[in-house]
């Protein structure tokens, strides 16, 4: 991790973005071009055509995708890529958000809050369940970045303030908090919680990791299927689970 170059990308991105008249010019892709930089500084490695797809990085036999969500939509992908390439999920995570509202004709910011909303590690669990036959391949790995991110929108909804199911314009990361990489089952104990009974469902899960059902239950299919739990029977209408002996 290095939080310093990281800042420095940041303002280079915002610096361009007040020479082409100021954050009314950001485009969706903001914080998809600040992590690219990040990761390959090197333009000539970026967008790259490997085996009939565009990676987004592609260098010396790694490549690199970056993705904020869906993250299903790139099996296609990883199956190619994975067989002659190492290959790295990127995963933005907000932990934390500052909403700016925008005039969207002058793009001049009408106010700001904090979001109640934050972001958790765990929150990655329900998007790698499209992944989870590639969790324990060799050749490939995720890397969450966990940041601190201004997200941008325009008052084009429903409501009193038009602020429901508003556009949400653009996210723009401020800073860099961590760099987590999941290779290896071992790596997937970060999300399982401490206090679990010895035998558990998804409602104790949901519980223990304060997430909700659905992540709950993705969570558990996934440490079912790299070996970190086994199913054990049922408890009213949850199946039950317990630790597994790490493959």
């Amino acid at each position: 991790m290095d939080q310093e170059r990281f800042s420095e990308i940041c303002l280079r991105h915002r610096e361009s973005i007040r020479e082409r008249s100021g954050i009314g010019t950001l485009s969706e892709k903001t914080l998809h071009a600040i992590l690219k930089d990040y990761f390959e500084p090197d333009a000539a490695y970026q967008e790259v055509k490997v085996d009939g797809y565009f990676a987004d990085i592609a260098r010396k036999g790694e490549i690199f995708e970056i993705q904020t969500r869906d993250l299903y939509r790139l099996a296609p992908k990883i199956s190619t890529f994975i067989v002659e390439n190492s290959v790295t999920v990127i995963y933005p995570i907000a932990l934390s958000k500052k909403i700016f509202w925008l005039d969207p004709s002058t793009g001049e910011s009408l106010s700001e809050r904090k979001s109640p909303k934050k972001g958790k590690e765990i929150d990655v669990l329900p998007e790698l369940y499209g992944l989870r036959d590639f969790l324990l391949h060799e050749n490939f790995r995720v890397c969450l970045m966990l940041l601190e991110v201004n997200e941008y929108r325009v008052p084009d909804g429903y409501g009193k303030d038009r602020k429901k199911r508003a556009t949400k314009l653009d996210r723009y990361p401020t800073a860099l908090i961590d760099e987590i990489y999941l290779e290896k089952a071992e790596d997937y104990l970060r999300f399982l919680p401490k206090n679990l009974p010895s035998e558990f469902s998804s409602s104790d899960f949901r519980i223990a990791a304060r997430c909700d059902l659905f992540t709950a239950q993705r969570a558990l299919n996934i440490f079912s299927s790299i070996g970190l739990i086994q199913p054990m029977g049922k408890k009213g209408r949850y199946k039950t689970y317990t630790f597994a002996k790490i493959p």
